[in-house]
């Protein structure tokens, strides 16, 4: 009696996925995308300032309980995320870039070794334990946009040779929330701030990245956010604005 042999070719199945470099408002677009995608890859609480000038030496103990926490901060401190795009970028689909997280400006702790002032990094206490007060250079003054702005040149560098498409997820911040209720942020104004972002904004588009964004009217924040009302949390409809513009560029 013959012995058939029977040969099964087994294909891989390759499961889309996005690597975010950003804050919430890439990590909430993300949460909306559909279920055959994998999760993402997430790199939150760094300054593209800090990320390209690279690790920083600081003194004293990090004074935070949450793991998630340490870990953002601790990845801030050492400049995790341009290694982390350039070993894991190309096992990606797409690259989600949201630059929220800018908004608190940076420390300059030494000159050329820079901190994102995260919530953080505040909470941490980390900043009043260094041996000579770091300086703290606020988002939208040009000296902020002149770092801001070399550093996204070595953003582009890192990414470029990827072949992976990048999208820049550049909502404006709501004025209004969807319940009514008019916004600001720590009594500065929503126009204050897109106004400070436009030129931040500006500059990515000129990089060639795909911006995704939603009208002014439609950019509405939501009292019932998770993370609660703030001017860059918004309602559901936007996050799948944001998805739908992204995947629409993925499978282009």
């Amino acid at each position: 009696m013959g012995l058939s042999v029977l040969f099964l070719r087994v294909e891989a199945i390759t499961v889309p996925r996005a690597f975010i470099y950003g804050s919430c408002v890439g990590g909430d677009t993300a949460n909306v995308f559909p279920s055959e995608w994998d999760r993402p890859t997430y790199v939150a609480r760094q300054s593209i300032i800090s990320a390209a000038f690279g690790p920083t030496e600081v003194v004293g103990d990090i004074e935070l309980t949450s793991a998630f926490q340490r870990s953002m901060l601790e990845g801030d401190i050492e400049a995790t995320a341009f290694p982390r795009l350039r070993q894991e970028l190309p096992m990606h689909d797409a690259l989600i870039l949201d630059i929220v997280d800018e908004r608190l400006g940076v420390y300059e702790l030494a000159p050329g070794e820079y901190l994102t002032r995260s919530m953080e990094l505040i909470s941490s206490k980390l900043i009043g334990k260094q041996p000579v007060m770091p300086r703290l250079i606020d988002f939208g003054s040009d000296e902020h946009w002149g770092l801001w702005s070399r550093s996204v040149d070595s953003l582009v560098d890192v990414v470029k040779d990827s072949g992976i498409p990048v999208f820049a997820v550049l909502p404006p911040w709501s004025k209004k929330s969807i319940q009514g209720a008019d916004l600001a942020w720590h009594s500065v104004s929503v126009e204050s701030m897109n106004n400070k972002y436009a030129r931040y904004n500006e500059y990515l588009v000129q990089c060639d990245f795909t911006i995704v964004t939603v009208p002014d009217d439609e950019a509405l924040g939501d009292a019932e956010h998770k993370w609660g009302l703030a001017p860059f949390h918004y309602t559901d409809s936007v996050y799948e604005s944001l998805r739908d513009q992204i995947l629409a560029g993925v499978s282009s």
